[in-house]
């Protein structure tokens, strides 16, 4: 096993303990309480997502959720794939926050039968066009949520910056 292997594999770990204790936590203290304000828009609340992102899906039925484990599963093992024959400690540090919040949710799925979310980022009072919108929230989310997103990101960065590298301009240059 690489140093780039056990980098990513560390970040897989964190991401899954810190997911799992934070969701515990809400699950045990916040579900009582409803709404805990941390700072200006930003609550904390306990919502089960039994759909997909964002709350999609949610009412679907067995072929939804069916079509939902199908992805989960064929992403995973994809990931899992790069994991285990990558060397760059990059690319498995990104792949590792991706797989360590996949199998946050799905644990969710297979202990709760939803996803715990509990991060409610909102504004209030915005002016969108002329439209004033009294309060606005986007749709609660968690640690899983959020390493997959930056996992995402960092994913789509190494490919710009790889494509960057290999573009004909810039070889022309070197």
């Amino acid at each position: 096993m690489n140093t780039a292997s056990v980098k990513g594999g560390f970040v897989l770990l964190l991401v899954l303990l810190v997911d799992q204790i934070s969701k515990a936590l809400v699950l045990s203290h916040v579900s009582s309480r409803g709404v805990i304000p941390v700072i200006s828009h930003l609550n904390i609340v306990c919502v089960l997502n039994r759909g997909i992102s964002f709350g999609l899906l949610s009412s679907g039925g067995t072929w939804q959720l069916v079509l939902i484990w199908c992805v989960v599963i064929c992403l995973v093992v994809y990931l899992g794939y790069q994991f285990w024959y990558s060397s760059s400690w990059v690319l498995l540090v990104c792949v590792g926050a991706i797989l360590g919040g996949a199998i946050g949710n799905i644990v969710d799925r297979a202990i709760h039968g939803a996803v715990v979310d509990f991060i409610d980022v909102f504004v209030t009072n915005l002016n969108f066009f002329g439209v004033t919108v009294k309060e606005w929230h986007w749709p609660a989310f968690n640690v899983a949520d959020s390493a997959v997103v930056v996992g995402v990101l960092g994913l789509i960065f190494l490919q710009l910056r790889n494509e960057t590298r290999g573009s004909p301009a810039r070889k022309r240059k070197s």
